[in-house]
């Protein structure tokens, strides 16, 4: 499960020095890599689980208020 955490106030970058800022451009840009990473890896567990999952003809489009119930004899 991904963990929300606190989103920290963009720091005032009119006081920053120029290598204050590269410093940060380089810690938030390797921050957004790592999350697309994440994005990536679930992406492509999605996918997986997808290709793995039996299917059943006539019933991937229907919702299961649809489905007929089965015959009672």
């Amino acid at each position: 499960m991904l963990a929300m955490k606190k989103l920290r106030a963009l720091p005032d970058l009119s006081k920053l020095s120029h290598d204050e800022k590269d410093r940060l451009i380089l810690k938030l840009y390797a921050r957004a890599r790592e999350e697309l990473t994440k994005l990536d890896n679930l992406d492509f567990e999605r996918s997986v689980e997808r290709v793995e999952r039996p299917f059943v003809a006539g019933e991937a489009n229907r919702t299961p208020s649809l489905k007929r119930a089965p015959d009672s004899k």
